[in-house]
């Protein structure tokens, strides 16, 4: 069976492209023909070094460069190959697009922003996102013929508040055997590794460690424009609030800096509101760091209760909770916790739906 997968580009490191490169081995473990549709190709040195990977995906790109620009042309796109393979899956888009049977979803507020949109006054948007929005409400109404997944039961549940469809849960893999980490001693040091972007809301680490006595590493992708603005921003805070001293940035870090870094930490902070899910947050507790998370989206579904902070002076306390009350028994408790959302169990996970569809359809 010749399967196509739906991504833009496997060379950046995140948690969406982990999940597409999971896919396709588990394609292959099932022996599938998979191929991947992408606007770049695949350079394995970059999957090596993002995530520790040996991947060869030599032939299976198609011989043109896509550009994935607009939400209309994310509904054009399958239409286009659908003929070239037997079964389509989309792990990108994060939409309901025609022609495709399998869709894994990252996060619901894509369509949610074109909810809101399309409830205000603003005719330029409405006019422009209407029509999406109103294709995304059709296609939901012939979703239980395809296999809708979610990262977590909050984006499952946010797309059954849009578009009163049901997407079966399946947690994304998370390479935690790289993270695995049993030290019996740790420094007062707290990561944040994230994305340089707005809504990561990135700006509170320097006002925090104003106040707490620690060192602060936050490791961050820098590949665009928007990238690299928050990048200069967040340095020129660091400099503003006078603690160069106490906070240490590094964009684009290699791996094995990363696991270095959550290695000697006692605490993984993760600043932003409202998370999907949080690949980096279970990173951490691989390495047997106390996460200290926004208590709300995803996240909530697997970080204990006493690591949720509410506002900047609880997430002070938190962490300063946390720096005081690591130990060894603490640390293997949350790389425990971290082992429920190892590579295996998704491909496990991710094989059972695979073959329960396909075996739906053949009835």
């Amino acid at each position: 069976m010749k399967v196509g997968l739906i991504h833009n580009n496997l060379n950046f490191s995140g948690g969406a492209e982990f999940v597409a490169l999971n896919i396709l081995s588990c394609l292959k473990e099932m022996k599938c023909d998979p191929f991947l549709i992408s606007s770049k190709r695949v350079d394995s040195s970059l999957v090596a070094r993002n995530y520790g990977l040996d991947i060869c995906l030599k032939g299976e790109i198609l011989p043109v460069e896509l550009t994935f620009g607009t939400v209309y042309w994310n509904l054009v796109l399958p239409s286009l190959i659908r003929k070239k393979c037997d079964l389509l899956l989309d792990a990108y888009t994060n939409s309901l697009l025609p022609f495709v049977d399998i869709t894994y979803i990252h996060f619901f507020k894509k369509i949610g922003k074109f909810t809101q949109r399309t409830g205000t006054k603003n005719h330029l948007l409405n006019s422009y996102y209407g029509p999406y929005f109103i294709s995304q409400k059709i296609l939901s109404l012939n979703a239980s013929k395809k296999l809708i997944l979610a990262n977590s039961c909050y984006v499952a549940n946010g797309i059954r508040n849009l578009l009163k469809i049901n997407p079966k849960v399946i947690n994304p893999p998370v390479n935690t055997s790289l993270f695995n980490s049993l030290a019996q001693s740790k420094e007062r040091i707290v990561v944040t590794v994230s994305r340089f972007v707005g809504e990561k809301t990135l700006e509170i680490i320097p006002e925090i460690a104003t106040k707490v006595d620690a060192k602060f590493v936050l490791i961050g992708s820098v590949h665009d424009f928007e990238t690299w603005t928050e990048y200069k921003k967040l340095l020129a805070l660091i400099k503003k609030k006078k603690v160069e001293e106490k906070v240490s940035v590094y964009p684009n870090l290699p791996l094995e800096d990363k696991i270095r870094f959550l290695k000697k930490a006692k605490v993984y902070f993760h600043t932003m509101r409202f998370e999907d899910f949080g690949i980096a947050i279970v990173e951490g507790m691989a390495a047997s760091c106390i996460p200290v998370v926004h208590n709300s989206g995803g996240p909530r579904e697997f970080v204990p209760q006493e690591w949720l902070y509410e506002d900047i002076e609880s997430a002070c306390q938190k962490i300063e909770d946390a720096l005081s009350k690591w130990t060894p028994v603490i640390g293997c408790q949350m790389a425990e916790i971290s082992q429920k959302f190892s590579s295996k169990k998704f491909r496990e996970q991710f094989s059972i739906s695979f073959k329960e569809y396909l075996f739906s359809q053949r009835r």
